[in-house]
């Protein structure tokens, strides 16, 4: 089977509980508002699971320009030869800062298993709008 995003979610950040290694997600979101550009995106995080994955699999995960610009906003992350579940599964949280947007629009957020892009989810980008 063809590996696959069965999660994806923005927030502002992640708890990592101890004992049993749950995540607990806080402050869900769908946009940023800004009132005037270029614009800095506070700290968050874009959280994964990705489902029919291979062990020693890479990952790689992107945010690029809007469509109509090309090219990628943030540089590429990479997770190398990832531990992957007893179910074929693997959770990715990734930390993204810094970010500098010039302008509203969706920034498609991109995710790679051995180099092959995976299907998107319809929520896949991160929505800057003026307000």
């Amino acid at each position: 089977m063809k590996a696959q995003i069965s999660l994806f979610a923005l927030v502002d950040s992640t708890i990592v509980e101890a004992n049993t290694n749950k995540l607990s997600l806080v402050g869900f979101f769908t946009f940023y508002k800004f009132t005037s550009f270029p614009a800095t995106v506070p700290q968050f995080s874009i959280v994964t699971r990705i489902i029919n994955v291979q062990p020693n699999s890479n990952i790689s995960i992107s945010i690029n320009n809007i469509e109509s610009r090309g090219g990628i906003l943030a540089p590429e992350i990479e997770y190398n030869n990832v531990t992957v579940g007893q179910d074929n599964s693997v959770n990715i949280t990734t930390y993204i800062s810094g970010i500098t947007v010039d302008s509203v629009g969706k920034y498609p957020i991109k995710i790679f298993v051995n180099g092959e892009e995976l299907e998107a989810t319809p929520e896949q980008y991160l929505n800057i709008i003026h307000g």
